[in-house]
């Protein structure tokens, strides 16, 4: 495969850009398809080419209305800019300040929206091959049930959430059903095992993916606290295109 270089992917991107990945859906037209991607852009350009996120702030400007914007900051101190192009209007010289990946991918539909972006592009066949290696994540879904027809749904529910990660070229691990043939899930203490068992494991994990569709239970908000509290990147997903949330439910 011929090396991607960032002025081949500035050419490209905006043919994976989408109403679904903007951050100003209703505000998106196919005209201007980079419309609301600077973050999600950014994010992108950082993980293929390393380098840091610059942000700065729109207010003042003609487009304060979509608070901030993104751009990078790659190796050899070279700022390049891939989504200028959305503003139509003149911006003026914009200082930015570096910001943390986690901090940006902290909020979930920003998550979310990036997730879907990454997917386009590497099903586009433009990926570098760093991109292709799986990602090794923390499947968070419900497990106890209030009697034994729950359990059997929520078991048939992690299974499903499990076949959505391997055909996102993921490695799941879920360790609500790996540990409970061994552990008694209905004991405090043997549940709390097998949950700091799974919590061990999360520390070797590039992000945590949390199943939404049929609630958040107590363990599932343990374990997108402790996600938080060692910067791993916590993603929403609904399997059945429920409303994802805006922020942590912990």
């Amino acid at each position: 495969m011929t090396e991607l270089t960032p002025f081949a992917f500035g050419e490209m991107i905006a043919n994976y850009c989408a109403q679904d990945t903007s951050a100003d859906p209703d505000g998106w037209e196919p005209e201007n398809p980079l419309w609301g991607h600077c973050a999600v852009v950014a994010l992108l350009v950082q993980e293929i080419f390393d380098g840091d996120l610059l942000r700065a702030s729109l207010e003042g400007t003609s487009y304060a209305f979509m608070r901030s914007h993104y751009w990078n900051l790659l190796p050899g101190d070279r700022e390049r800019d891939f989504t200028r192009d959305q503003f139509k209007a003149a911006l003026p010289e914009l200082v930015g300040e570096v910001k943390a990946r986690t901090d940006v991918l902290a909020w979930p539909l920003t998550m979310t929206r990036y997730r879907r972006l990454r997917v386009r592009f590497v099903c586009g066949s433009h990926a570098p091959e760093k991109m292709l290696k799986k990602r090794c994540v923390i499947v968070e879904s419900p497990y106890r049930g209030i009697d034994y027809a729950e359990l059997e749904e929520n078991i048939a529910y992690t299974v499903a959430a499990k076949r959505d990660c391997l055909l996102q070229n993921e490695a799941p691990f879920l360790s609500h059903v790996h540990y409970t043939d061994a552990l008694d899930d209905k004991i405090p203490s043997e549940r709390d095992l097998g949950i700091k068992a799974g919590l061990a494991w999360g520390e070797r994990a590039d992000a945590s993916v949390v199943y939404i569709d049929r609630g958040i239970s107590d363990g599932m908000k343990c374990g997108i606290r402790h996600a938080r509290e060692h910067r791993r990147e916590v993603e929403y997903r609904s399997l059945y295109g429920n409303p994802l949330p805006t922020e942590d439910p912990i």
